[in-house]
Formats: C-alpha cells, sequence, structure tokens
C-alpha cells in the first residue's frame, strides 16, 4: 500500500505541474471530491516522527468545457467554507476569470445560503452559473413522482408505502412471471461506455432491456439488485423494474412507476452518461 500511496501522489504532483504550465485563465470549473487514507507523519510523545494513516479529504478539479485535468485540492475539512476557500486560492492563482462553478447535488455544495458554490459567489462579489451533475437531477422526478404514489420514506434505506416495502426482498427468490412488454423501442449506447459502468448501472440497462422486449435471460434474472439507499436512487429503480418483471398482475401504481422509468428516467440516465460534457446539458434533457 506505501507504494501505491506514493505513486498516486507522484501522479498527482505530475499532472498538477503540468496543468499549471498548460491552463491559466480558467472561466469555469468542477470539483469532486471524496475522503482517502494518506500517509502523514505524526509526531510521537518523544519527539520522535513516524508514519501513519489519515482519512483526509480530496477534491479533484477539472477546466470546463473539455474535461481538463487542473489540480488536486485537500481543504481543511468536507465543510463548505473549508472547499469554498481552497477553490478560491487555486482560481486567484491561475489567475481565473470564474463565471461557472460544477458539482455534485450535495448540499453542502448546492446550499442556498452557505453552499460552497454560494461561497463563491460572495467571495468573487458576483453570480456564478451552476452547472450541477446531471445524473444527481435526473434522479429528482423520479423521487418526486415514487413519493406522489408510494408516500414519503421513513429511514435512509426504507419507505412507508406498499410498493416500497415489497422492494427490501430477496429478488433471486422471486420467478419471473408472463410480464408485459412496457416498450418496443430499446435504448443502445456505446459499448466503449457500457463496459465502464459500475454493477448497478449495468444491470439498469439490461433490466430496461428486458422490460421493454419482454425477455429476462435467467443471468438477470438470477442476479440480485443493489441495496436501497436514498442516496442511489438508481438502485430503487432496478428493485422496481425487477419487482414489475415478476408480478403476474401489477398494479396501476407500479405500472405507472415502471413506465416512467424505462420511458423517461433510463433514457436520459444514459444520454447524459454518453453525453457527459456539461454544454450538452440542454440536449441531454430536451431531445
Amino acid at each position: 500500500m506505501p507504494n501505491s500511496g506514493r505513486s498516486r501522489f507522484s501522479v498527482r504532483k505530475e499532472l498538477a505541474n503540468e496543468a499549471h504550465e498548460t491552463i491559466n485563465g480558467i472561466s469555469a470549473i468542477y470539483f469532486d471530491g471524496r475522503k482517502d487514507q494518506t500517509r502523514v507523519l505524526v509526531e510521537r510523545e518523544d519527539g520522535h516522527l513516524h508514519q501513519d494513516t489519515a482519512n483526509e479529504e480530496y477534491y479533484t478539479v477539472l477546466s470546463e468545457p473539455g474535461n481538463q485535468y487542473v489540480a488536486h485540492v485537500t481543504p481543511s475539512s468536507g465543510k463548505a467554507k473549508g472547499i469554498a476557500r481552497e477553490l478560491t486560492d487555486l482560481c486567484r492563482e491561475r489567475n481565473s476569470n470564474l463565471m461557472a462553478v460544477g458539482a455534485d447535488g450535495a448540499r453542502v455544495n448546492t446550499g442556498i445560503y452557505n453552499g460552497c458554490i454560494r461561497l463563491l459567489e460572495l467571495e468573487f462579489t458576483k453570480p456564478l452559473h451552476w452547472f450541477i451533475c446531471q445524473l444527481h437531477g435526473n434522479e429528482l422526478p423520479l423521487r418526486h413522482l415514487f413519493q406522489i404514489i408510494d408516500g414519503k420514506t421513513s429511514g435512509p434505506n426504507s419507505f412507508k408505502g406498499v410498493i416500497g416495502k415489497e422492494l427490501n426482498c430477496d429478488f433471486t427468490c422471486k420467478p419471473i412471471a408472463a410480464y408485459h412488454p412496457l416498450c418496443d423501442k430499446t435504448q443502445l449506447i456505446d459499448s466503449d461506455i457500457l463496459k465502464n459502468l459500475n454493477k448497478d448501472q449495468k444491470y439498469l440497462y439490461n433490466i430496461c432491456h428486458a422490460v421493454q422486449t419482454g425477455i429476462c435471460s435467467s443471468e438477470l434474472a438470477s442476479m440480485q439488485p443493489g441495496p436501497i439507499h436514498h442516496a442511489r436512487w438508481t438502485t430503487l429503480a432496478n428493485r422496481l423494474l425487477r419487482s414489475y418483471i415478476s408480478t403476474i398482475h401489477p398494479t396501476p401504481e407500479l405500472t405507472r412507476l415502471v413506465n416512467f422509468i424505462v420511458n423517461y428516467y433510463a433514457p436520459v440516465w444514459f444520454r447524459i452518461k454518453s453525453n457527459p460534457i456539461c454544454t450538452d446539458g440542454p440536449k441531454n434533457i430536451f431531445l
């Protein structure tokens, strides 16, 4: 593990040096963060130093459009003020005329009073264009429709309504029913994009194909969808579709939700995945 940590640091430093030489005057940035284990030097009581590991927040900053690497920053915490301070320093160092900022839809980024992007607006004393992750935005209509039909959540991974309660089950024990296909036009995506999808995303693609064609392979039927969590609505969509193809007489409410997923939610999701550049936003949503 120490070698992997050293090589990761070296790659970051090399990319940052290259970006510093080639990218200046940034007008739009996109940032995304995660916690990562990092080797640190800790001073003992006897004054000697020893190596230890600590979880630190790392944020990758890209220049948009073009998805060009700019830098990694390490804020003192994952709170909005710490992130905004690091981004402000970086933009000023690069002589940036910042006009747009992109991030995921987490509240720490998008809070209207104390979110990171709002703090950047206050720091630069001007409004900025907000590029919020389209995949996160695409989850909102599904969430809204589900709560209208089945009620609100009762916890981080549970629901109050009849449909939601039935989704927390072992679908590998549920046989495929003689279900009615809901759409005759399957959404095809490029093979390079398909092979880079994670397990839940590939499941969504394949289960949509099954619902649309009326044909579900034994391999897909034997797979268990990922667990429900209200921060991951793709797994909810997967479980709704799996529930539909194992139900002989689905309720109108379940059918309505599945129709929405295969005709709107999933096509837009894969369109965004195929066209991830921020300037593709209108095309992804309105075409």
